[in-house]
């Protein structure tokens, strides 16, 4: 429905480094930012963290942001949903900006699908199209 309204979304999951015994919950952090980090290109794109201690953002709010970036002509944004241990220090550094769905801890399932409604929801507001409530 989202291409419908001229934006195209591509859903990436990347796989969770090994824990333990290989790796210690912070070095599992380490690994996952590394690798995320890898795939971002900086000079190209908009990385927006999704971490329980960021914003949390209305979804006027989150329209408002999109909007914006549209307007600075932004042409890609990736939205980061943590793994298990969440992410790392250095991410969370690199980070254009740091919001949350939520005070509550959830799944990456759970947040893939919250996130993925509510950047419906928030282009449906931009649009103008009856959706929101």
């Amino acid at each position: 429905r989202v291409r419908k309204m001229g934006i195209a979304m591509e859903e990436v999951v990347l796989k969770p480094a090994p824990g333990p015994p290989k790796y210690t919950p912070d070095q599992q952090k380490e690994e996952e930012g590394r690798t995320l980090l890898s795939r971002v290109d900086p000079s190209a794109e908009v990385l927006i963290v999704l971490d329980e201690r960021g914003a949390l953002l209305t979804s006027h709010e989150l329209a408002t942001l999109l909007q914006e970036m549209e307007d600075d002509g932004v042409r890609l944004a990736t939205f980061a949903i943590g793994g298990a241990h969440g992410h790392s220090p250095e991410v969370r550094k690199k980070a254009n900006k740091i919001i949350s769905l939520s005070k509550m801890v959830m799944n990456h399932q759970i947040a893939r699908l919250v996130l993925m409604e509510q950047i419906y929801r928030a282009y449906t507001i931009i649009r103008g199209v009856p959706y929101h409530k």
